[in-house]
C-alpha cells in the first residue's frame, strides 16, 4: 500500500497496518545487540504489520496482537510478568533464542549470564512458539518444555550489500590471506588455530597471512604472519555499522572458524559460514555439529586437532584445495532471494501462530 507524502510516493505509515507487532530486542545500552540486529530486526523491519520496538512497559499501551522478544532483552521479574500479562490479554508470545544459555556452564561469559538463565527458562515456558537457530538447540527447547520452532539465520542482503559470484578467484601463486573474524569469547578456539598457524608458518613461511578481527588474540600479537584489525571506535556495539566496516575489507582468500566441542558449542550455529560467503569466501570450519549439521559442500571442515588444522592450511597454501567450488557453493547461502524467503518463514510462522 502507498500514500503521497510531499513531493513523492512513500510507503504506508505501519499504523496502517492491521497487526500489531512488539518487538522487545535484547540491548547492549542504547542500540540492540547483535544477536538482536541478526534474529529479529533484519525481518521484522519488513513484515507487513504496525511494528514497534518497546521496552515491556509499553505494551498494555500498544495492546500487541503478537510479542516477539530474545535471548536476554527481558531478564527481570517485573519484565516477564508485563509479558505474561500481553499475553493473557490476548497477545501471541514468541521467544527467539540463538544460543544453549542453559548450558553455559564451559562458557567463558558464564557469570555474566548467571542472571539471564532463569530468564531464558521463563521465557521459553510463556511462549507459544521459541524460534530456535538450529535443530539441536530446537531439540533443547522442547525438552526444557517449550516449543521450538527451527528458524535457521540469514545475512540481511541490503546490510551487507551480498553479492554472491562476486568473489575473486583463488590466486594460483602469491600470499595467501586468510581471515578469522569473531567475538573475544573465541579465544579458547583461537588457540587450536594459533597453535596450527606457528606449525604451517615453519613448513610455509611467508606463504599466508591472518587477519584477525574481533577475537583477543592475547599473547600471539607479536605473530610474523598475524595482522590484527580493530573496528573504529564509532562502531561500538552497534553490528549495522560494523557490518558496513567489516565488509569493506576486501581481498581475502578463506575464512577460518576452528570451534572446540562442548555442550554449547554444540547448539551453536554455521553463521560465520554465511559471513564468509558474504565476503566472498570459503570456510575451513572446525568438523563440529555446529559447521558439520549442515554443510552441503559448501565448507572444508577440519578434525579438531592441531595436525588435521595444518594438513588442511599447508593444502590451501600448495593450492590443493578446490577453494573456488567451496565459495560457490557457499554463496548460494546468502543474498536477496535467500533472504526474503527468511523473511517469508518468520511471517508466516507468525501468521499462523496468530491463527491459532
Amino acid at each position: 500500500m502507498k500514500r503521497e507524502f510531499g513531493m513523492g510516493t512513500q510507503p504506508a505509515l505501519r499504523s496502517q497496518y492491521g497487526v500489531r507487532v512488539a518487538v522487545i530486542p535484547e540491548r547492549y545500552g542504547a542500540v540492540m545487540s547483535p544477536c538482536a540486529s541478526i534474529r529479529l530486526h533484519a525481518f521484522t523491519e519488513r513484515f507487513a504489520a504496525d511494528v514497534r520496538y518497546l521496552v515491556p512497559e509499553e505494551l498494555s499501551a500498544f495492546a500487541p496482537d503478537l510479542v516477539l522478544w530474545n535471548r536476554g532483552a527481558v531478564v527481570s521479574e517485573s519484565g516477564l510478568a508485563l509479558i505474561a500479562e500481553a499475553g493473557r490479554n490476548g497477545a501471541s508470545l514468541v521467544y527467539d533464542l540463538d544460543d544453549n544459555l542453559l548450558a553455559m556452564d564451559e562458557h567463558p561469559e558464564r557469570e555474566a549470564y548467571a542472571a539471564v538463565i532463569g530468564a531464558v527458562r521463563t521465557s521459553i515456558a510463556l511462549a507459544r512458539v521459541t524460534w530456535c537457530s538450529t535443530r539441536r538447540l530446537a531439540d533443547v527447547v522442547n525438552d526444557a518444555g517449550g516449543t521450538a520452532q527451527w528458524m535457521p539465520n540469514a545475512l540481511d542482503a541490503d546490510l551487507w550489500q551480498a553479492a554472491p559470484g562476486a568473489a575473486l578467484p583463488f590466486p594460483a601463486t602469491g600470499t595467501v590471506r586468510l581471515l578469522y573474524m569473531g567475538t573475544r569469547t573465541h579465544d579458547d578456539d583461537f588457540r587450536l588455530l594459533d597453535s596450527a598457524l606457528q606449525q604451517v608458518w615453519e613448513r610455509r613461511p611467508n606463504a599466508f597471512t591472518l587477519t584477525l578481527v574481533g577475537v583477543n588474540a592475547g599473547e600471539s600479537d607479536t605473530r610474523p604472519w598475524m595482522d590484527g584489525q580493530s573496528p573504529p571506535a564509532h562502531v561500538g556495539a552497534s553490528y549495522p555499522a560494523f557490518v558496513h566496516w567489516f565488509s569493506r575489507l576486501r581481498g581475502f582468500h578463506a575464512g577460518m572458524a576452528p570451534l572446540l566441542g562442548s555442550d554449547f558449542n554444540r547448539c551453536k550455529s554455521s553463521i560465520k559460514v554465511l559471513d564468509y560467503a558474504a565476503m566472498g569466501v570459503a570456510t575451513l570450519a572446525s568438523n563440529v555439529p555446529a559447521y558439520a549439521d549442515d554443510a552441503h559442500e559448501d565448507r572444508i571442515l577440519i578434525d579438531n586437532t592441531s595436525g588435521a588444522w595444518v594438513d588442511q592450511i599447508v593444502s590451501l597454501i600448495d593450492r590443493q584445495l578446490a577453494v573456488d567450488k567451496v565459495a560457490a557453493c557457499a554463496a548460494l547461502r546468502v543474498g536477496p532471494d535467500v533472504f526474503a524467503e527468511a523473511v517469508a518463514r518468520r511471517w508466516e510462522s507468525c501468521m499462523q501462530i496468530l491463527g491459532e
